[in-house]
């Protein structure tokens, strides 16, 4: 069953108490730069609101992640796979919400051995490649739609009405 969490800003008394909860159920340790929950302070007015990742429409976290660490969707649940994440924390800067938190890697994940090395390099090869690829279909299909556009045998009667249109803008601007 998938969990999730409702935050409700007007019950928030600033007390920090759910970044706390929050470490100890994700990390097990009470450490509040470990939490996934932040509060952030409106110093104008003394409110204090918690928030978590907002899985924004464009994920530029996940397009920032040049191993595809970040798994998920726009608009849609994304999470770092921490067997995946190189902690290069070129995810950080994009995040519009500021809320992605490095955290220092303990156990096996500290250690970088040869062949998790291999894997990211490869992981970051395969990603390289399907970028190019996607560029080159996206580069394809604008030349077919602009090919299909030069055809149109009302293309110059198109272009002629939004030229007219784009003059009387101009000209009722130009009024004072």
């Amino acid at each position: 069953m998938q969990k999730s969490l409702h935050i409700d800003p007007n019950k928030c008394t600033g007390c920090l108490q759910c970044e706390i909860a929050c470490s100890f159920e994700n990390y097990g340790v009470f450490n509040r730069a470990k939490s996934r929950i932040k509060v952030f302070e409106f110093h104008e007015t003394g409110r204090k609101v918690p928030y978590t990742c907002t899985q924004c429409d464009e994920a530029w976290c996940m397009h920032a992640c040049p191993v595809d660490a970040i798994v998920g969707a726009a608009k849609l649940m994304h999470t770092v796979v921490t067997d995946l994440c190189t902690g290069c924390d070129l995810c950080i800067a994009p995040c519009p919400v500021d809320c992605i938190e490095m955290v220092p890697a303990v156990g096996a994940d500290a250690s970088w051995v040869r062949e998790r090395a291999d894997a990211a390099r490869a992981r970051f090869e395969r990603r390289n490649a399907r970028l190019e690829l996607e560029r080159k279909a996206r580069r394809e299909r604008l030349a077919a739609r602009a090919l299909k556009a030069k055809a149109d045998p009302d293309a110059e009667k198109k272009r002629a009405i939004i030229q007219a249109a784009i003059e009387r803008a101009r000209l009722r601007r130009a009024q004072p």
